[in-house]
């Protein structure tokens, strides 16, 4: 409580511009920071998709052709 009434605090005496800036600095990222967190996300993604693939391959092994 001590943290958010100091932010509150904090807030209360910037002006509406200065807000607006200081909420755009904090929040603003780059293409590049997107790009790289979507190519580390997919490849977890992947990753997780081929492991329960590869338990469900090895519950279930393939049949061999007769």
């Amino acid at each position: 409580m001590k943290f958010d009434a100091a932010e509150l605090t904090k807030i209360d005496s910037m002006s509406a511009a200065d807000y607006v800036q200081h909420e755009r600095e904090l929040h603003h990222h780059s293409y590049i920071y997107h790009f790289i967190s979507i190519l580390v996300f997919g490849g977890f993604y992947i990753g997780a998709v081929e492991f329960i693939a590869l338990l469900i391959e090895s519950i279930f092994p393939r049949k061999p052709d007769a």
